[in-house]
């Protein structure tokens, strides 16, 4: 922690930017602004609030939404632009961008709505325990429209079942607050070779973790996360769970945690033990889940011989 870092805490006045990528969905985006800036208000007997967006559109579609909000956060809107395709040019973008404006970044994606307190309960958290770093839960959100079978199989992802506080080694970095002072020059920083395939978001905190970065579980801090109709059909959900399960493997070879025959094994158990789902039981028929399972496990045994599936 630098000493002006340690100067604004222990005067109470934590600085914070909220770091958002953004591309070509300037509603969701004037929603999720609108909503922090409430939030920052609420916040604001505690922490400093400030706003960094760096748009991947080309054309910059981002510029008259961000514009808007340019006097709703006491240290200001900064909007920055990247328009290579690559996630993780973009979020290292915003963490350069965020060091400039605050002591702590606080990172949400352009699909996401914090829940009220949302940055409050980040703080709260990250004094309490001293942390480093804090993440909260992501909650799928199924928008009106959206087949039954999605909410009814296990498709979209939940609150995760973990006490307040609890000490973890990756979170949901649509949901994270950490220090600036890490992801400097030096520091942890997202692959950019990863920014197409995707699984940066967990290299990121593997790479921190490597570093015993103390990392903690924020319970009351929830995002959910906006699902577009669009993705909702059973073709998007299939081949999300493919992609997923090759991420996986890559990720897991990247971070040197296990070989590529005990990853290519594993994607093979995973896909045998979906084979269950085919079947009729008294919960339910879960077909869809357990096709999405099988092509998790056949995207695992891929990922370990080298195959790298783009995320789309």
């Amino acid at each position: 922690m630098t000493g002006e870092a340690a100067e604004h805490e222990a005067a109470g006045s934590t600085t914070v930017a909220v770091c958002i990528c953004t591309y070509r969905r300037t509603d969701a985006l004037r929603r999720l602004l609108e909503r922090l800036a409430d939030d920052a208000e609420q916040v604001g007997d505690r922490a400093r609030v400030g706003v960094v967006v760096i748009d991947d559109d080309p054309d910059r579609s981002a510029t008259a939404t961000v514009e808007a909000f340019a006097d709703r956060f006491e240290l200001g809107v900064r909007l920055g632009a990247s328009g290579t395709g690559n996630i993780a040019r973009a979020r290292n973008l915003a963490l350069d961008r965020g060091r400039e404006v605050a002591d702590w970044i606080a990172c949400i994606d352009d699909d996401c709505l914090p829940d009220p307190g949302w940055m409050g309960h980040l703080v709260d958290a990250q004094r309490d325990r001293s942390a480093d770093c804090v993440s909260g839960a992501c909650v799928d959100e199924a928008p009106p429209g959206a087949p039954p079978w999605l909410t009814d199989e296990p498709f979209l992802e939940g609150p995760r079942d973990l006490p307040d506080g609890a000490p973890i080694e990756v979170g949901h970095i649509k949901n994270t607050l950490v220090r600036s002072s890490l992801v400097g020059p030096g520091g942890v920083r997202f692959r950019e070779a990863l920014g197409v395939v995707g699984g940066e978001d967990t290299i990121f905190f593997r790479d921190m973790h490597a570093q015993d970065v103390a990392h903690v579980f924020a319970a009351r801090a929830v995002v959910r996360e906006q699902v577009p109709l669009e993705r909702t059909s059973l073709r998007y959900q299939l081949r999300r769970r493919f992609w997923y399960g090759n991420t996986e493997a890559v990720v897991t070879l990247l971070a040197g945690r296990s070989s590529r025959v005990r990853v290519a094994l594993g994607g093979i158990r995973r896909s045998l033990g979906a084979l269950r789902h085919l079947v009729p039981s008294a919960r339910g028929w879960w077909w869809r889940y357990g096709i999405s399972e099988v092509l998790r496990g056949v995207g695992r045994v891929l990922g370990a011989a080298g195959v790298r599936v783009d995320h789309h």
